[in-house]
């Protein structure tokens, strides 16, 4: 998850575990709106991946299923062979 922030992994973490956000907050030493400010911010990070995901899709350069999902290449050769081969 790299499009998240080392304090947001930790929230994250944290909240997995099953802690309040008033207890990460303490835990971490940092306000309630800090604390809060960091999950909208995981929140519309995971929204905007789930976007681009999406997207991806829609254009044939991802492909999904319950199992997982996988990159197809990004050559512009490769896909239209890919497309002809459909």
């Amino acid at each position: 998850m790299g499009f998240l922030t080392e304090r947001e992994k930790t929230i994250l973490l944290h909240l997995s575990q099953g802690m309040s956000v008033t207890d990460i907050s303490k835990k971490l030493g940092i306000t309630l709106s800090s604390t809060s400010r960091s999950i909208s911010s995981i929140r519309g990070k995971c929204l905007e991946l789930e976007d681009d995901m999406n997207f991806l899709k829609e254009v044939g350069m991802l492909e999904m299923d319950r199992n997982g999902f996988r990159f197809i290449s990004r050559d512009p050769k490769a896909l239209k062979n890919r497309e002809k081969s459909n």
